[in-house]
């Protein structure tokens, strides 16, 4: 401490956020299929910080790794669909149970239910995905089995 000012030595100090963002990036770089990268998914409990919810020096921090988790999510189940549909559904499920609000993801995981054998499951998930993303984007999202043909024909963008 000097005078007003905390510092903090970085080789004394572990913060959860930054090794998360830390190691996430190197899993994208290296490759999101392992089993790494659903443990380092189970690990983000929700946006780090929230006691500083409303401290500008905390926001964009917080959001720039909460947007890390969703993307990463995101890339590992795209990687696992169709033919690992089941790890698909469980990375999304819990990004979903994390951040309710990460409306494509829901998207996602219907096409993953889809893809693991549970039609009817998947039809009323994406019946609800279709009405809230026209309620948020004013205009009905592709039908259920283009978007299917769209996620089974997609590649991710990394690796």
């Amino acid at each position: 401490v000097e005078s007003d000012l905390i510092y903090l030595v970085p080789e004394l100090v572990h913060v959860d956020s930054a090794a998360f963002a830390r190691q996430a990036a190197e899993l994208r770089i290296r490759d999101t299929s392992g089993p790494e990268t659903e443990a380092l998914l189970r690990s983000y409990g929700g946006q780090f910080a929230p006691e500083f919810e409303y401290e500008d020096w905390a926001i964009g921090w917080r959001e720039q790794v909460h947007a890390t988790f969703l993307d990463l999510s995101e890339q590992a189940a795209r990687r696992r669909l169709p033919g690992q549909a089941n790890q698909a559904a469980t990375i999304l499920r819990h990004a979903l149970d994390v951040d309710p609000t990460a409306l494509e993801l829901k998207g996602l995981l219907a096409a993953a239910m889809h893809f693991s054998g549970s039609q009817a499951a998947a039809r009323i998930l994406y019946e609800q995905y279709a009405t809230e993303w026209e309620r948020e984007f004013g205009e009905s999202p592709p039908k259920l089995q283009e978007f299917l043909a769209s996620v089974r024909s997609a590649r991710p963008t990394s690796q």
